[in-house]
């Protein structure tokens, strides 16, 4: 059975799209809205397409990407290779290309070019949240002019808001 997601809005109405025939029905999600874990819904649309849900209830809708770019540390030292695996408007997932010794809180750039018509840079500060191994977890930091420039954000947006791109499918992370 396939698996998708439905983002969960403010007003607990989340749109499930049926992977088939794409038609959009809103859905009243009240009744889960208390479930700490992660819900999962089993759909069956008009056509006959049966199909799995997982309410999305984060704060952003994250865009699972595939994209090339740069970690730059804020202590300076050289920049890292890293695999976008996914974004949003207030972070960023990413996979880095060696080991490092990072801690939750530490700071840097990330740099990368978005895969669309213009291939937009996008140079962001950004706050480690998360590490696993090779995998960081990001949130986007507020500008500072004193100290990093920001660029990208309108592009970043209209991006995040343009039709899903599927992953290669010669990608394994």
């Amino acid at each position: 059975m396939k698996q998708e997601k439905a983002f969960v809005h403010d007003d607990c109405v989340a749109v499930i799209t049926c992977p088939d025939c794409h038609i959009a029905r809103r859905v009243d999600v009240r009744r889960y809205r208390n479930i700490r874990q992660s819900v999962r819904l089993k759909c069956r649309c008009g056509c006959g397409c049966r199909f799995n849900i997982t309410l999305e209830r984060r704060q952003s809708f994250r865009k699972e990407v595939f994209l090339s770019g740069q970690f730059l540390p804020e202590n300076g030292s050289q920049k890292l290779l890293m695999t976008i695996k996914d974004i949003s408007k207030s972070g960023i997932a990413f996979r880095l290309s060696r080991q490092t010794d990072f801690s939750i809180r530490d700071r840097g750039v990330v740099e990368f070019h978005l895969d669309d018509m213009t291939h937009t840079l996008v140079r962001k500060t950004v706050e480690i949240r998360s590490v696993s191994g090779l995998s960081i977890g990001a949130v986007f930091c507020p500008p500072d002019p004193a100290e990093w420039v920001d660029t990208g954000d309108r592009e970043l947006g209209n991006y995040l808001l343009a039709c899903p791109r599927k992953k290669p499918k010669w990608y394994h992370p």
